[in-house]
């Protein structure tokens, strides 16, 4: 179980990176990361196995480092371990090739996902992530890899994940349980949009809570399309 936050666009509020950190009182203190896209391709800024309340300072610092790059998309994510130890090779958001991704949820039935992509950890997480990003190399769109995700395995408590390639950042929830936790908001904010489990109300702005098996996309134009997945 985990928190996550995504962000496209520009002039980012520093104040979203801190109200952010924040969450991690509520349990999540088993590891922390934050991604940017640096160009096209992703630049991991921190990546910790710790508790980012324990490492603010480091964090703030990173947070900052964003925004004077003025980076186009930032992709953060907090942690509360469920499957997979607390190691720097379960902590997310993860990167492969020019793709980043984070993962709220358990699948207690992942081994059922066929992953020929090269492994880091031992989370049920990341084998997700190298899924989806194997059958897109195969040639299926992101709504197509749902749809074979979901034909694959059916216990799980939810599948709400941050994905991003540099020019898209997409969004999905799905949960099969406590609908009150497992919960995506997003919100319009002057020249960029900001995507977070829990509605924060340092941004200006109205939070809109994605409904379940919902689909969000957002361009860097911040042109918004959002629609049932699977």
């Amino acid at each position: 179980m985990c928190r996550l936050l995504g962000l496209i666009g520009s002039g980012f509020p520093f104040e979203v990176f801190r109200r952010f950190a924040l969450l991690a009182r509520k349990g999540h203190t088993d590891g922390w990361g934050v991604v940017c896209f640096d160009g096209c391709y992703p630049r991991v800024l921190g990546l910790s196995d710790g508790s980012i309340l324990d490492e603010m300072d480091r964090y703030i610092s990173i947070s900052r480092e964003a925004l004077r790059m003025d980076c186009r998309i930032v992709v953060a994510h907090i942690r509360r371990a469920s499957r997979g130890s607390v190691s720097i090779a379960n902590t997310q958001p993860f990167v492969y090739g020019r793709w980043v991704f984070c993962h709220n949820g358990t699948i207690n039935d992942d081994v059922k996902l066929d992953v020929k992509l090269p492994l880091n950890g031992s989370s049920d997480s990341e084998r997700l992530f190298k899924y989806i990003v194997q059958m897109i190399m195969d040639g299926y769109d992101l709504r197509e890899a749902l749809k074979r995700i979901h034909d694959v395995i059916d216990d799980y408590t939810a599948l709400n994940f941050i994905l991003s390639d540099g020019g898209i950042l997409y969004v999905y929830r799905d949960c099969t349980v406590n609908e009150d936790y497992y919960t995506l908001y997003y919100s319009r904010g002057g020249g960029y949009v900001a995507v977070c489990s829990e509605a924060l109300n340092c941004v200006d702005g109205r939070w809109i809570p994605i409904e379940n098996g919902c689909l969000l996309a957002i361009g860097r134009d911040l042109t918004l399309s959002i629609d049932r997945a699977v």
